[in-house]
């Protein structure tokens, strides 16, 4: 351009500067407005206040405006901002030139404005679509995964080393269609492969969950698979509590609780639930929750050695792993709850569970059969916001019926045909939560002979299980044996059913490690129990300090063996802490068991839990993490464990003596490469001490790596 080009524009663009610098933008006027809604969504900084602008002023804000977005500084704002911003800096442009501001950089920012707001609209157009789809259509999406262990036993305990390195994959393909607003269906399929094979020789495939589920205004139903819980009186997937594990560690436990859908309570059924909410008279809530599902089928195998029937009878196949159901077995329950008409602050519940064999079914009808039932109230009560005082009362009715003869006892049960067994549990607690300080306790009896499967079942099968934990969760390739292609792998064994048994009480529930959780080892209903349990936890500094305390104190008010009851006294306590990008965690757990006037030695056990974990999370790719556990336990004990000659779990007839350290340690990098894609790698050492006996001592070391992906 020459100069005498450039001297006639700047005389035709001079007398509108100047005539522009002078015209007020009232605040009745488009661009006013425009300005002002940009202001109150952040997009321009600072507040318009006044009544009028020059448009000196407005030119400013719409700099402010457009340099906001070029910067990423209004990263949010949407669509119609962006249109709103395009029109100002199109009206303002001669205004911002006159300000020093290059046409140049005014067409840039134009063209950026429209390419951002263009990229915004077709977002919006895909989240619609995908919304459409979601909501009537079909859609098939997923996870695959491929895992890599390597995990060496080596000791005193083996003879030679023990070496497994299985490398698995597996795609899970989720389908799910919603033909209508209020069906919606899914499926997951499973294709998994064990490395080395090939199509047709060392692959499974099958469908893993499968349900319908549907609402209306007064109802909503699932058919097919669901999780549930009620209570803990009734229905509760029972699971040692551990806070302060290592991350390193407890991930392979969420990851195998993952693969098995259990978690937060609750168990995986089939079968069907149906549930409503309802407002009674504008004023009185109620709530219904209704469901059953089938939970054994007649001749079905399962690995519970813990619910053996005497070998003598015929009609059962049992083994140290292996138990035939005689008869197809069912679970029913409900739940009837309502605020009262006070909202939240009071909720009273009725609740009901039952599971039951269907005794005209299997192989052979006369075959003892099982029904155990629970019914329960409980109420919660809320005081002001800071204080809630809880509790729960249950009945439970527990029969092993048979057309066999009076005069047949199997498994040492004397209960006579159409007599059940009858007991209570009550527990009641209060909690205050102040200046983020909560404090709770609860006192609990629980009858000897009360019996609620669904909610005295545990996920951890402390039959099968390992003292080391395992990372490869596809080694669990099916429902009730762990091993893949018929090739059995060690595997810290997790139970995803509720297990009844037909033995009587004190013989009829799940083993579990007489040096763990050995106070309330089935949870709340823990049968044979009566103490109290007060914890104080806080947290403070927005999340920084974490630290609890808790005490517990039990006792068993009928003996299983001679010379009086045990007493169980837990104390427990530890920290989370988060400074900046590292998180860490420490706490120590000490439990005693104890009694004196056993014979041959006095019950007199104790266990120490150290956990410690740190985390580090430089920025949402990567992290990195280590952890140390120790658990020590000796004295004596009366265990509860597998007695050969008579073939049944029960506790033991004498005390034994312990001795023993499990000491673990490890640490894993993982990497996130995009929102779909994780990538880890971790390394854990675990070296069990047999103090009494050396032969016993070994060690098991591990190395995982896993790659997930989603789509």
């Amino acid at each position: 351009m020459t100069k005498k080009s450039i001297a006639i524009l700047a005389a035709l663009l001079l007398p509108l500067a100047l005539f522009a610098a002078e015209t007020a933008i009232k605040s009745d006027s488009q661009a006013y407005a425009d300005i002002k809604t940009l202001s109150d969504n952040s997009v321009i900084d600072g507040a318009v206040e006044k009544e009028s602008l020059t448009r000196a002023e407005a030119a400013g804000f719409v700099a402010n405006g457009a340099e906001n977005v070029r910067s990423g500084k209004a990263a949010d704002a949407s669509a119609e901002d962006l249109e709103k911003l395009y029109g100002l800096v199109k009206m303002f442009q001669t205004d911002m030139m006159a300000k020093g501001m290059p046409l140049g950089d005014i067409e840039d920012m134009l063209v950026l404005i429209k390419v951002k707001q263009e990229r915004l609209n077709k977002q919006a157009i895909e989240d619609k679509a995908d919304k459409l789809l979601a909501n009537t259509g079909f859609k098939i999406n997923g996870e695959g995964a491929v895992y890599m262990t390597d995990l060496n036993l080596n000791g005193n305990a083996f003879t030679a080393n023990e070496r497994y390195r299985p490398i698995t994959q597996h795609l899970d393909l989720i389908f799910s269609a919603k033909p209508s607003k209020s069906i919606y269906g899914e499926a997951i399929f499973r294709i998994e492969n064990l490395y080395g094979g090939f199509w047709g020789a060392q692959n499974i495939y099958g469908v893993r969950r499968f349900f319908i589920e549907g609402e209306n205004n007064l109802l909503k139903f699932t058919a097919g698979d669901y999780r549930a819980k009620l209570t803990p009186f009734t229905m509760w997937a029972v699971e040692d509590e551990r806070p302060y594990e290592a991350k390193v560690f407890s991930d392979k436990k969420e990851m195998n609780k993952k693969e098995l859908y259990l978690g937060d309570n609750k168990w995986p059924l089939t079968g069907g639930m149906v549930s409503g909410r309802y407002g009674l008279f504008d004023a009185v809530g109620l709530e219904v929750d209704i469901m059953a599902a089938r939970v054994g089928g007649a001749a079905a195998t399962v690995a519970t050695p813990y619910s053996d029937i005497v070998s003598a009878i015929n009609y059962v196949t049992y083994t140290a792993s292996n138990f035939v159901y005689p008869h197809d077995r069912y679970l029913a329950a409900g739940r009837l709850a309502s605020d009262c008409g006070l909202k939240d602050m009071l909720k009273i519940g009725l609740n009901f569970t039952e599971i039951k064999d269907a005794e005209d079914t299997g192989v052979m009808h006369g075959s003892p059969y099982m029904d155990n039932y629970v019914g329960s109230a409980d109420a919660n009560l809320q005081l002001l916001g800071i204080v809630k005082i809880y509790g729960e009362f249950a009945y439970s009715g527990y029969y092993v019926g048979t057309t066999l003869p009076a005069s047949h006892v199997y498994a040492g049960l004397t209960q006579t045909v159409n007599s059940y067994l009858c007991d209570t549990a009550v527990k009641a607690g209060a909690s205050a939560e102040l200046f983020n300080t909560k404090l709770e306790g609860y006192f609990s009896v629980v009858g000897n002979s009360f019996t609620a499967y669904a909610a005295q079942t545990r996920m951890y099968d402390e039959a099968v299980n390992f003292p080391y934990l395992t990372q490869n969760n596809t080694w669990n390739a099916s429902k009730y044996y762990y091993g893949l292609n018929n090739v059995t792998y060690p595997f810290t064994r997790y139970n995803q059913s509720i297990m009844a048994g037909y033995l009587p009480t004190g013989r009829n529930l799940m083993p579990y490690s007489n040096y763990l959780n050995y106070a309330l080892p089935y949870g709340d209903s823990t049968p044979n129990r009566q103490g109290f349990t007060a914890k104080l936890s806080g947290n403070y500094l927005n999340g920084m300090l974490a630290p609890s305390a808790k005490f517990v104190y039990t006792t068993e008010f009928t003996p299983f063996v001679s010379g009086g009851p045990r007493d169980f006294l837990v104390v427990e306590g530890g920290l989370k802490a988060k400074i900046w990008k590292i998180a860490a965690t420490a706490g120590y757990k000490f439990e005693k068991s104890q009694n004196y006037k056993l014979s041959p030695a006095d019950v007199d056990l104790t266990t120490g839990i150290i956990d410690a974990g740190l985390e580090f999370e430089p920025n949402g790719k990567w992290l990195f993490t280590a952890g140390f556990s120790n658990t020590a336990f000796s004295g004596n004990d009366v265990p509860y464990s597998y007695n050969a000659s008579s073939g049944l779990w029960e506790y033991a007839s004498a005390t034994q003596a312990y001795d023993t350290a499990i000491m673990s340690y490890g640490a894993s990098i993982e990497h996130r490469f995009a929102q779909t894609v994780t990538l880890g790698l971790s390394y854990t050492g675990t070296v069990i001490t047999d103090n009494m006996d050396t032969a016993n001592s070994f060690m098991a070391q591990e190395i995982d790596l896993k790659i997930i992906y989603r789509f």
